[in-house]
Parts: structure tokens; sequence; C-alpha cells
């Protein structure tokens, strides 16, 4: 009996020291304007943000889905991800 009681607080003390990961979101810098033809880690970015396929070429797929982000969020809608794009998916 005694012995139970002993691996009971062992297993509280061990489950009270462990903490949760704390997983830390980090924004991709800016590193210049994207457009179509760009191929670059940073469409990827912009593409996860937007819900589409990451595959790291900025074409047709991606300039409509960043003129439609541009046109919700009110900001120039001319499908670059420019500074103030950049600024508002991830700033």
């Amino acid at each position: 009996m005694a012995r139970k009681k002993a691996v009971k607080k062992t297993v509280k003390k061990t489950v009270k020291k462990s903490q949760p990961a704390v997983e830390e979101h980090i924004a991709p810098e800016y590193l210049g304007a994207l457009r179509n033809g760009s191929r670059d880690a940073s469409v990827n970015h912009v593409q996860e943000k937007l819900g589409i396929t990451g595959d790291g070429w900025y074409g047709r797929e991606t300039t409509r889905a960043v003129r439609k982000y541009q046109q919700n969020n009110k900001l120039y809608n001319d499908g670059i991800v420019g500074p103030k794009t950049w600024k508002h998916m991830f700033g």
C-alpha cells in the first residue's frame, strides 16, 4: 500500500514539472516586392497566408489571390506584394 502512494507522488511531480512546448510565431522578413514571375521562399509565405498551394512560384493563382486580399483589406489592388501589403499580411 505504501509503495502505491510513492508511485503516485512521483507521477504527480513529473506531470507538474513538465510544461507544454511554446511555439513562437516569427513573421518573415520583407525582402522586396513580389510579383508575377517571382520565385522565392517569401512567395511560399504569402501563398501559405492566402491559403493557396505553396509551390514558391508567383503565378496567376497567386496574383489573383493577392488582388482579392488587397481588395478585401482596402489596400492598393495591383497584385504585387509590396511593403504595405506585406506589413498588412505579416505585420
